[in-house]
C-alpha cells in the first residue's frame, strides 16, 4: 500500500500549508479571533508499479502512469489572546480539528481527522485493489478509509525539540486478502513515534513506526531518519524547504503468494518554495519516494509536482 500512502503524504502536505500559513500570518501581526483561508491546489503524479488492471503474472513490467489532481482547500482558525490556536479544515489528508496550547514549559497539540479523499469522493491513481495478487483477470479497485490522531510535543525557539505520536486507522473497502491467508490482510493501526531537534534552519530527528496488520505478513517495523532545512531566501516572504527520510520496513512473517519475508528501502525527498505576499500564499513542490523491495512486485517509483494558492480572509 505504499503508492497510495506515498501520494496521501503529499496531497496532504499540500491540504496542510494553507493553515500553517495562517499560523504564521497571525503571529507575525499578534492577531486573535476568527480567520478563514481558502485555496487551491493541482499535483501532477507520476507512478511506476505494478497497478495495471490486469496481471499475467508477477514478473510482468511495471506500469507508468500520469495523472493531474485537483482539490479544493480550506481552513477557519480560531487565535486566543495567549497565542492558543483552535483550527478545523484539510490537513494531513484529512477533514479534521486541531487545538495548539502554548504553556509555561512549551507548546501542545492534538489533532483528530477524517479521510478528506472518501468524504469529497476524490479518485487518485494508486488505489488499492481488493485482491492485488490476482492473475489472468482485470482486477477490482477499493478504496481506503482513514481516521488521523496525533499528539505533539515542543519547545524552544533557534534550538527547538519536538516529539511526536501519531495514529493512524485504515480500512481497506471489502479487502480480499485474508481470503487468500490468514496471514494477509490490510486493516491496520500504525503507530509512529518520532523525535526531531532543531538547530535554528537545520533539524535532524528519527522516526519509527509500527503497522499493526490483520495479517501478520501486512504487519511491519520501520526506523527512518529525517533531515530537513528551511532556508529564508529573501526577508520573510520567500523560502526554500528541503525534506529526506530515508528508511527501512522489515514485515513480520513470511509472504505466504511469495514465500519470502518482506523488507522494503523506503527513500524520501521533497523540496519546496513558499511565497509569503501576506493576504496571498502561493507555493511550488517537488517529491520523490522510491521503494526498492527484496519482492520486487512491490518495487515503486513516485514522482509528483505541486502547485497551490491560499487566500487569507
Amino acid at each position: 500500500n505504499y503508492k497510495q500512502m506515498g501520494l496521501l503524504f503529499i496531497i496532504g502536505y499540500l491540504l496542510m500549508y494553507p493553515s500553517s500559513v495562517c499560523s504564521q500570518q497571525f503571529q507575525k501581526r499578534s492577531l486573535s479571533g476568527w480567520f478563514f483561508s481558502l485555496g487551491l491546489g493541482a499535483v501532477q503524479i507520476e507512478t511506476e508499479a505494478m497497478s495495471q488492471d490486469t496481471l499475467q503474472s508477477y514478473d510482468d513490467e511495471v506500469e507508468k502512469e500520469s495523472s493531474i489532481v485537483l482539490w479544493p482547500m480550506f481552513s477557519l482558525t480560531y487565535l486566543d489572546e495567549d497565542g492558543g490556536e483552535w483550527f478545523f479544515g484539510t490537513q494531513n489528508e484529512t477533514l479534521g480539528f486541531e487545538r495548539r496550547q502554548p504553556t509555561p514549559i512549551g507548546l501542545f497539540t492534538i489533532s483528530y481527522g477524517v479521510g478528506y479523499f472518501n468524504i469529497l469522493k476524490l479518485e487518485i491513481d494508486g488505489q488499492e485493489y481488493k485482491n492485488p495478487y490476482e492473475l489472468g483477470s482485470k482486477r477490482e479497485i477499493t478504496t481506503t478509509n482513514i481516521i488521523k490522531k496525533k499528539l505533539s510535543y515542543s519547545v524552544g525557539r533557534g534550538i527547538n525539540v519536538t516529539f511526536n505520536y501519531y495514529q493512524d486507522q485504515i480500512f481497506y473497502v471489502d479487502d480480499k486478502t485474508d481470503k487468500i491467508s490468514d496471514d494477509l490482510g490490510r486493516d491496520a493501526i500504525i503507530e509512529t513515534v518520532s523525535g526531531h531537534l532543531r538547530f535554528w534552519l537545520l533539524s535532524i530527528g528519527q522516526e519509527r513506526k509500527n503497522q499493526l496488520a490483520k495479517g501478520k505478513a501486512d504487519s511491519y517495523s520501520g526506523v527512518y531518519n529525517v533531515y530537513s532545512i528551511l532556508l529564508p531566501v529573501f526577508r520573510s516572504n520567500l523560502s526554500l524547504e528541503a525534506y529526506s527520510k530515508n528508511g527501512k520496513n522489515i514485515y513480520e512473517k513470511e509472504h505466504p503468494v511469495f514465500n519470502q519475508t518482506r523488507e522494503d528501502l523506503i527513500s524520501k525527498k521533497q523540496i519546496q518554495l513558499n511565497f509569503d505576499f501576506n493576504i496571498w500564499n502561493i507555493f511550488l513542490l517537488y517529491y520523490e519516494e522510491r521503494v526498492d523491495s527484496n519482492i520486487d512486485f512491490f518495487d515503486e517509483i513516485t514522482l509528483m509536482q505541486g502547485v497551490g494558492v491560499s487566500y487569507l480572509f
